[in-house]
């Protein structure tokens, strides 16, 4: 038992000599370094990582860390990235994911097809009002894709205005409204008119699934 404590702790095998980073490509290699330095010569084995991942989870373009010790005083770690669903209109066009994150500039994507928000600007996310609505349109997003909504091929816009979420198609600039609740029953009641539209080959001006048993069609 001795021997094995002072392998550890009173020898330099088990100090920490590298940190290699996996993901995290937008990440500014300034502030990685900064990262590593401030864990360099600690003991692989004990050292407390929370606050390297708490440093980390600061940028908002990293959704996770995972840590893994390896022999020989190396530890990787990996950086999940946050993945846009959307973009938000504003001042500029900024990537947001579906927990309604804005994702920073450096780490877009700016060809990549998604449907746009609007009605919400960057700083109305700073207001609890702001974030509500966010969460709307985030939850309105989310049911779509549970329904096997393409959000990326079918959908061009949604937006919010006075609390109620508004969708409009892709292909024919068709106006869905939602309302401000009940999106997964509304959009079971889109699921069931959208094929039978798609296959007529026409689509209204607008769909209004706000009321309990009917689809208003204009």
């Amino acid at each position: 038992m001795g021997a094995a404590l002072f392998l550890v702790f009173g020898t330099e095998r088990f100090t920490l000599e590298k940190v290699e980073f996996y993901g995290g490509s937008s990440l500014p290699a300034d502030s990685l370094r900064l990262v590593e330095s401030s864990v360099l010569g600690k003991n692989l084995l004990t050292i407390s990582l929370a606050s390297v991942r708490e440093r980390l989870l600061k940028f908002p373009e990293i959704r996770d860390v995972v840590f893994k010790r390896r022999l020989w005083g190396r530890i990787d770690c990996y950086l999940m990235q946050r993945e846009p669903v959307a973009i938000l209109a504003g001042k500029h066009l900024y990537e947001v994911d579906s927990e309604g994150v804005v994702i920073p500039w450096r780490a877009g994507n700016a060809d990549i097809d998604l449907p746009v928000i609007t009605g919400i600007s960057p700083k109305d996310l700073e207001t609890e009002k702001g974030a509500r609505r966010m969460r709307m349109v985030m939850s309105a997003l989310g049911t779509l894709n549970d329904y096997g909504f393409s959000t990326a091929g079918e959908l061009s816009e949604i937006h919010i205005q006075n609390d109620e979420v508004m969708l409009v198609l892709m292909r024919t600039g068709t106006l869905v409204r939602l309302g401000s609740e009940n999106f997964a029953r509304r959009i079971q009641k889109l699921y069931a008119v959208y094929g039978v539209l798609d296959d007529n080959g026409s689509f209204p001006d607008m769909i209004d699934l706000r009321f309990n048993r009917q689809v208003v069609v204009r």
